[in-house]
């Protein structure tokens, strides 16, 4: 999949960019210049889209200077600006979470000191700055930019993602139909040169969450190869493999849980850190037995949810555990017990992914 550091191809006559400053809700932003749905610096901009640094002619730019969020231990924090709507601070956590799930990337609520933070926002429409910024803003128009695929997209460009459709091979698996694609819009739909940017070996992804749609049935702006595919291409609602994949590989890690949707690239399955765990693994409870008391003590350093495993190997709903804190539970079953950080990876118990209930006080630990 594509996912990848990407090159995009700018027509000439968008020299003239760099005097038409985006604006959010106070006004012009002078410091950032928009590219689709992305945002840069003046500096990112003149040296990497317009190229004019060193009097190159130069109509690309690359990703390869782009700061992953490695740079900040894989840790993304986040928070909401002034005026942004409490009811979708919830649809954001969603998001934000789908990515931790998925990935090595911890997102958390920003904290004063943090250097580096995604801050969202309401502005005039779906935009994101590309990799780790200083402030990362994530404009989210309301109405209109609320949809959990329109979410994780703009979080991936924060994350470094280009658009999927874009990618080299663009030619063995579509072909781009200009005729029905507004003459202003036709450059977002050019796929990237070879030479110029680094897909780190992933091969394009249909199922991605960076892709376009193609449009509608009558006029499509894209048609696949494979009809099969026709209506499915920025269409997918959640991450497929391959997406999570590429952030795991470009940010040094191969940690993160949960199976991704359908796409290239690998599965997203795997523990945090060194763990492996993977759910309940096929153990199930067992009725009958003896009554036991059991203390679980969270030492993971972040909010923990326990589950207990019914007997047909099914987690039913758990218990919340904060950093530090304990969790008592008594069972005259043979119940047996998971973890996993909230909205995250599945952790070990007492040293074991899947623990049967026994009496006596076990930590949980990454």
């Amino acid at each position: 999949m594509v996912a990848f550091w990407l090159l995009v191809l700018l027509a000439a006559s968008q020299a003239s960019a760099l005097e038409s400053p985006i604006h959010d809700e106070n006004g012009p932003v002078p410091e950032l210049y928009q590219v689709d749905d992305m945002l840069f610096t003046p500096e990112q901009y003149r040296q990497e889209v317009l190229g004019s640094i060193g009097g190159r002619s130069k109509r690309q730019w690359s990703y390869a200077n782009t700061r992953p969020w490695s740079g900040n231990n894989n840790v993304v924090p986040y928070r909401f600006a002034a005026g942004f709507r409490k009811d979708w601070e919830p649809l954001v956590r969603k998001a934000a979470q789908e990515w931790e799930r998925k990935t090595c990337l911890r997102f958390r609520p920003a904290r004063p000191n943090d250097k580096n933070v995604i801050e969202f926002y309401h502005g005039n429409g779906c935009t994101s700055p590309v990799g780790m910024n200083r402030v990362n803003r994530i404009s989210l128009k309301s109405p209109g930019c609320g949809s959990h695929k329109t979410i994780l997209h703009e979080i991936g460009h924060s994350l470094g993602m280009g658009h999927e459709h874009q990618h080299p091979d663009q030619a063995k698996y579509m072909t781009i139909q200009n005729q029905n694609i507004e003459e202003s819009w036709r450059k977002w739909y050019q796929p990237m040169a070879r030479n110029r940017v680094n897909t780190h070996g992933f091969k394009y992804d249909p199922y991605s969450v960076m892709h376009y749609s193609a449009g509608n049935k009558s006029k499509p702006k894209i048609l696949m190869k494979d009809p099969k595919l026709q209506m499915v291409v920025g269409r997918v609602t959640e991450l497929s493999n391959g997406d999570a994949a590429f952030i795991r590989k470009t940010h040094g890690c191969q940690g993160g849980t949960g199976t991704g949707g359908k796409g290239t690239g690998g599965k997203g399955t795997g523990g945090s850190g060194s763990s492996t765990c993977k759910g309940a693994n096929g153990r199930r409870s067992v009725n009958g037995g003896q009554k036991v008391r059991q203390v679980f003590t969270n030492k993971t350093g972040r909010p923990v949810r326990l589950f207990w495993v019914n007997t047909s190997g099914r987690t039913n709903a758990g218990w919340l555990i904060q950093p530090n804190r304990r969790r008592t539970i008594n069972s005259n079953s043979s119940h047996v017990f998971v973890a996993r950080i909230e909205g995250g990876a599945w952790v070990k118990i007492g040293g074991q992914c899947v623990r049967a209930a026994s009496s006596g006080n076990v930590d949980i630990r990454v």
